[in-house]
């Protein structure tokens, strides 16, 4: 049962909040958040196996390290806020999808995650809830998914300074089975599901890589064209311009026959997107360009 011990031993300087374990220092160290955040975890999650505890406590001692290790070496003075109720229950969360998948590239963009919850303002309420449930999100897609939402972010929802930066990042993200499934519509309808994604209402060729392409980095609107109609001659003239090697082609090809250009990123979705840009991709996105209030 989740929740199931309701006996705390309270700290110097501490307070109890009964009904869930959740307890809220003052003066906390690096050690005292460690504690917190490793007890917290055992007081709220299901009793497993001798074994499977085992591994899953591992898996939540190394995300609450790494986190804790960032956050120490980028923001310290930020590591008290784990008295937050909230920020107890995003971290709680975080421990509770790794401690399931313990993919090492989850633990990454749950630590970054984790990182930009700590620095929300108190004020900032819509990224507060993204963030949330940015995190709630990753129990229902694997890192494969997360990878093809950064793909409709890169090529739908952001311009990049240059076209080749584009091409850069795209060739830094491995989807091994996007073959398997490009024209698996149940597939992609599971981002609608877990609301990381919406689907275009009008697709046709308006969505193919070339339009994105000369709309973000010609600034060549499309105004007045027939979205079911391929403009043959402009396409030709940007592939020309911008498809330079067999690299760049096959990314088109496999962006115009996929249906993933048939949708488009919501929040949460976008908010995992700049996090496996900045996390695995070792990129540096900021969030609040992309989340306001």
């Amino acid at each position: 049962m989740l929740g199931d011990r309701k006996e705390i031993t309270a700290g110097d300087n501490s307070t109890n909040i009964q009904g869930q374990s959740v307890t809220v220092y003052s003066g906390i160290s690096y050690m005292d958040a460690k504690e917190i955040a490793l007890q917290t975890f055992k007081d709220n999650f299901y009793k497993l196996s001798e074994v499977a505890n085992n591994i899953t406590m591992e898996r939540v001692e190394d995300l609450v390290n790494n986190f804790l290790d960032k956050m120490k070496n980028e923001k310290p003075e930020l590591i008290t806020r784990i008295i937050d109720p909230d920020i107890q229950y995003a971290v709680i969360n975080a421990q509770r999808q790794y401690a399931r998948s313990g993919h090492v590239e989850a633990m990454e963009i749950l630590t970054t995650l984790l990182k930009e919850r700590f620095q929300v303002s108190d004020d900032d309420s819509l990224k507060r809830i993204i963030i949330n449930e940015s995190i709630e999100a990753m129990s229902k897609l694997t890192v494969e998914h997360i990878k093809l939402l950064t793909i409709v972010f890169l090529v739908k929802s952001c311009i990049l300074p240059y076209a080749d930066l584009l091409f850069h990042f795209l060739s830094k993200i491995a989807i091994d089975k996007w073959d398997a499934y490009k024209n698996d519509e149940n597939y992609f309808d599971h981002f609608v599901y877990v609301g990381v994604a919406t689907k275009d209402i009008i697709v046709g060729y308006s969505k193919h890589f070339e339009v994105f392409l000369r709309n973000n980095y010609d600034g060549v609107p499309q105004i007045d064209v027939n979205p079911y109609e391929e403009d043959v001659a402009a396409n030709t003239l940007t592939r020309q311009k911008y498809i330079t090697d067999t690299k760049r082609a096959e990314v088109l090809d496999k962006w115009n026959n996929s249906m993933l250009r048939s949708y488009s990123l919501s929040g949460v979705g976008k908010s995992l997107a700049i996090t496996y840009i900045n996390s695995v991709m070792g990129e540096n996105i900021d969030f609040s360009m992309w989340i306001k209030n």
